[in-house]
C-alpha cells in the first residue's frame, strides 16, 4: 500500500493528469496489489503499475544497467511516481474511468476506445493476438477476447481481494483531498461575557 507521501504524490500526479488518483491506483490493485516491489518474472514487469524494461527504456530509465528492473523495484512510492507520470502524460485528460486508466497501462494505443466497455482490445484470433495470448486470464468466460469490461471487472475482483485495505486507502486519498475546513485555522468563538446577555 501507499505511504501518506505516497497518496500525496499520487494525488499531485493525477492532478496533471487530469484524472481521479482512485480511479489510477485501482489499476495498480490489480496489476501489483499496490506495492513497489511487485515483480512479475515473465518480462520483468515491476512496481506499482508494472513497468516493463522496454518502456523503462523509453522513459529514460538505465536499463542496460538495470536489464531486470531490480533496482527500480527499490524506489519509493513517491520515487516511482515520477516515472510512472512520465508513462501516463501522453494520456492526460483521457484516463477518466478505472476501464480507461487499464487500457492506458494494458494496451495504451488504444486508450480512445476505452470509454466502450464492449470495446474488443485483442483477441485469440485478433486484433493483437499477442496480447491476449499473453493475457488471457482477463477472459474468465473463454469468450476468445478482451474487452475494456474486463478489465473494469479485472479491477473490481482485485479491490473486493483487498478489502478494507483498499477501503482504507480510499478512505486516505479522499480525505488527503478535501480541502481544508474554512474554521480550521480561526480561533473558537470566545464564551459570551459574564453578565452578558444570553
Amino acid at each position: 500500500m501507499l505511504t501518506a507521501a505516497g497518496i500525496a504524490a499520487l494525488i499531485a500526479m493525477c492532478g496533471r493528469l487530469e484524472c481521479d488518483p482512485v480511479d489510477l491506483i485501482s489499476v495498480a490493485a490489480n496489476e501489483s496489489g499496490i506495492s513497489t516491489t511487485a515483480h512479475n518474472p515473465h518480462g520483468d514487469a515491476s512496481g506499482i503499475w508494472q513497468l516493463m524494461p522496454a518502456t523503462a527504456r523509453g522513459l529514460g530509465w538505465d536499463v542496460d544497467s538495470d536489464p531486470h528492473l531490480d533496482r527500480f523495484r527499490t524506489l519509493s512510492d513517491v520515487q516511482q511516481m515520477v516515472w510512472f507520470e512520465r508513462y501516463f502524460m501522453p494520456h492526460r485528460g483521457k484516463l477518466n474511468s478505472p476501464g480507461a486508466a487499464y487500457v492506458a497501462t494494458f494496451l495504451p494505443a488504444l486508450v480512445d476506445h476505452a470509454q466502450d466497455p464492449n470495446y474488443k482490445l485483442c483477441g485469440r484470433d485478433g486484433p493483437l493476438a499477442w496480447a491476449y495470448v499473453a493475457n488471457k486470464g482477463f477472459d474468465l468466460t473463454n469468450k476468445g477476447c478482451i474487452t475494456v469490461q474486463d478489465l473494469s471487472d479485472a479491477i473490481e475482483r482485485a479491490t473486493t481481494r483487498l478489502g478494507s485495505k483498499w477501503t482504507a486507502l480510499v478512505d486516505a486519498i479522499r480525505a488527503a483531498q478535501a480541502p481544508a475546513s474554512p474554521l480550521a485555522d480561526t480561533e473558537p468563538p470566545c464564551p459570551d461575557e459574564p453578565g452578558s446577555a444570553a
